[in-house]
């Protein structure tokens, strides 16, 4: 077989399998190529482009469906030494391996010791490897479910069914608010059906992992939700100054 014919015949192929787009760039690409090595090694180079495009559109897309407010990157966090941040925590963390593995990441510590920036940076590198990933703060979540209670049907049930779906689940500012009884209820549902999906959690609060059954009026629920949490977590305690207040020496 020629290599005209090799070429149309992998072009088809690629047009079966929905790639038109990759058809039509690989054949523009090797027009002027006059050799079989020549011919590979464009295609090569065209394949390996056209693979870097969509993974660069597919992290695009997750990271607007993200719902995060923007791109943080784990380069950034060094520029703050006052975090006094373990670069080996920080860079095994950064390797995902804990969302592959369907672990949790509790993030504690104070306001502004670099709970979100951590977890941002987490959540921008998912989607960069194409991570279903979804960020929401907890005191609009518990609204927002609060208010699909209120309504008749099913809005309720899938609307927890659609933050359970993804494959890391961040939750900023948990437990930053008073709860009352019926939002108990409420957050005992979501962490039972998160952790029976066993995907991914990022969770940052302020409150000390270890009390945070306090902060429900039905205790027992309360340690119900920090064992489901707690169970399949890394923990890290963040310490420092509130750095939102921190300026850099000019």
């Amino acid at each position: 077989m020629r290599i005209n014919d090799n070429v149309k015949s992998i072009s088809e192929s690629l047009g079966v399998l929905g790639l038109g787009e990759m058809a039509e760039k690989m054949e523009d690409s090797i027009k002027d190529a006059d050799t079989r090595d020549n011919v590979v090694a464009t295609m090569a180079v065209t394949f390996s482009q056209y693979a870097a495009e969509r993974k660069q559109h597919r992290a695009d897309l997750l990271f607007k469906r993200s719902k995060l407010n923007e791109r943080t990157y784990f380069d950034d966090l060094w520029d703050y030494p006052e975090r006094k941040l373990d670069k080996e925590q920080i860079e095994d963390l950064s390797k995902l391996g804990f969302i592959s593995d369907r672990r949790n990441l509790l993030l504690e510590g104070a306001s502004g010791t670099g709970k979100s920036w951590i977890a941002g940076a987490i959540a921008t590198q998912a989607c960069g490897e194409g991570i279903r990933t979804r960020w929401t703060l907890f005191p609009g979540l518990l609204k927002e479910l609060r208010d699909k209670k209120a309504l008749p049907g099913n809005a309720y049930q899938s609307r927890l069914k659609y933050y359970a779906k993804f494959d890391l689940l961040c939750i900023d500012e948990f437990l930053n608010e008073s709860i009352n009884e019926s939002d108990i209820f409420i957050i005992q549902e979501l962490f039972e059906l998160l952790d029976r999906n066993k995907h991914s959690l990022i969770i940052c609060t302020q409150c000390d992992p270890m009390k945070m059954d306090q902060a429900f009026k039905i205790q027992s629920i309360g340690q119900s939700v920090r064992g489901r949490i707690m169970q399949r977590s890394k923990i890290i305690s963040l310490r420092g100054p509130d750095l939102r207040l921190y300026k850099p020496v000019e």
